[in-house]
């Protein structure tokens, strides 16, 4: 999936992110926060100075389908969710895996039987294990909507809570901010006075509430993460100490982890937004070797007890099995987006597809209804060209009131369609070619036609 950075000007510009659903389904929408997952996961091991980490496993795009199993197991949270195996999830497109995308997300179509399964969701788990290690994901989307319960996390699966449990992204219902959280045995418990930004709730780990942390902004989850273009999530496990940085797309991110460098130093990176240190709590017998999981549920043991606290409408359980549409945007991805090629703003420059990185060269203007597509700061405007027809590549040109080619609307069914030219054309992704530097095209609109499908998030 790809993304079309945006700001939108009904009256007013406000920013945000068009994402191209490359797949069925996920062609009604993108995943762009883990596509959009989910995420960019890089697993560090320490060397010897246990602060400075070099890679040792790092999870892009496809490796996730190698590297992680597709857990068809029962909700151990009791969600209303049918966890789906990895062909199941392939077939569906609940899981979409391209170069350097991964998309996991819900079904966010069918009606269910309230007398049938959940809905169908994705639970990944790597198949290595950790203990002393450092990782980081790079999130541009991750799920979001009422009844939703997303998270990114770490456990031993063997008779839980021993093994321990490291929650590094999680909350239920759009609340904001992240719930950083740690479950244990009995014997581990937090001091206070800890220095980090986020503030601390329960102090004593064990068992399901466990002891957590609240971060300090609500950018840090659900809608503001994902308006914001996600950010980073780092987690950090010694002997001595666990944890944790969320490091927002638009904030003060250190080179080593916007990077992904290949040697990381912790300790440049700031206060962590959460601490949990052994003064209290034996890290080494609390937490054993433990797998990295990433999933989406519905309602359950957290998402379905505060759901009407939350603000949501109705019952959960409810919810979920009658408004497929509400859950559009309960997916993870990893965005691309729309790039002025080179950054060089000068007629006939190709516009191609290109990580997102948040620069001038991925800024445009449009507004709603006919519209000209305008790249931010500058006098430069998507252009179709004088004879634009089916595989016309995609330039920017100087900026004329009313030219024909510069003339698009950004349909109620997704599409971006070339207007006054008498021909039915739409911004389109070349061959479904997603790597970075293919040049966009126009090519005769077709509903459902995943290459032509574009989202605001």
């Amino acid at each position: 999936m790809k993304s079309l950075r945006v700001l939108m000007d009904p009256g007013s510009p406000s920013a945000a992110l068009f994402s191209l659903e490359r797949v069925k389904c996920i062609v009604r929408y993108s995943f762009v926060g883990m596509r959009s997952v989910i995420v960019l996961l890089v697993a560090l091991l320490p060397n010897a100075l246990a602060i400075q980490y070099s890679i040792d496993d790092s999870y892009v795009g496809t490796d996730f389908l190698s590297a992680f199993v597709h857990e068809a197991i029962d909700d151990p949270s009791h969600g209303r969710v049918n966890y789906v195996n990895e062909s199941t999830a392939l077939a569906e497109n609940l899981t979409y895996a391209n170069g350097d995308t991964l998309i996991m997300r819900a079904d966010y179509w069918t009606v269910l039987d309230p007398d049938g399964p959940g809905r169908d969701s994705v639970r990944i788990r790597s198949l290595k294990t950790y203990t002393q290690h450092a990782i980081i994901f790079d999130i541009r989307h991750m799920p979001q909507g009422c009844g939703t319960w997303p998270a990114a996390w770490e456990v031993n699966g063997t008779e839980w809570p021993s093994g321990g449990e490291v929650d590094i992204l999680e909350g239920v219902n759009d609340v904001s901010p992240d719930q950083i959280t740690l479950h244990t045995n009995p014997g581990c418990t937090m001091p206070s006075g800890l220095n980090m930004t986020g503030t601390p709730g329960n102090t004593d780990c064990e068992g399901s509430d466990g002891c957590g942390v609240q971060a300090p902004t609500q950018n840090s989850y659900g809608p503001p993460f994902n308006e914001n273009g996600g950010g980073w999530y780092a987690m950090e496990r010694t002997d001595d100490f666990i944890r944790v940085w969320f490091f927002p797309r638009d904030g003060d991110v250190p080179s080593d982890v916007s990077n992904s460098s290949s040697t990381i130093d912790t300790d440049n990176w700031g206060e962590p937004t959460a601490y949990f240190p052994n003064t209290q709590c034996d890290i080494v017998d609390m937490f054993s070797g433990e797998n990295i999981v990433i999933n989406l549920t519905f309602c359950g043991d957290w998402a379905g007890t505060v759901y009407s606290s939350s603000g949501c409408p109705g019952d959960c359980v409810d919810y979920v099995n009658e408004n497929p549409s509400a859950f559009v945007n309960a997916y993870w991805d990893i965005a691309s987006c729309l790039d002025v090629q080179n950054a060089d703003f000068e007629n006939g420059t190709a516009v191609q597809i290109y990580d997102c990185n948040g620069t001038g060269a991925q800024n445009w203007i449009i507004s709603t209804g006919t519209t000209a597509i305008q790249v931010a700061g500058t006098n430069y405007c998507l252009d179709a060209g004088d004879s634009p027809a089916s595989g016309t590549q995609m330039k920017i040109w100087e900026c004329y009131s009313g030219l024909a080619a510069q003339t698009w609307e950004y349909t109620a069914d997704d599409q971006i369609e070339l207007q006054g030219q008498g021909l039915r054309q739409c911004l389109d992704l070349t061959n479904g070619d997603d790597a970075d530097g293919t040049v966009m095209q126009i090519w005769a609109c077709s509903d459902g036609d995943t290459n032509q499908i574009w989202t605001l998030s």
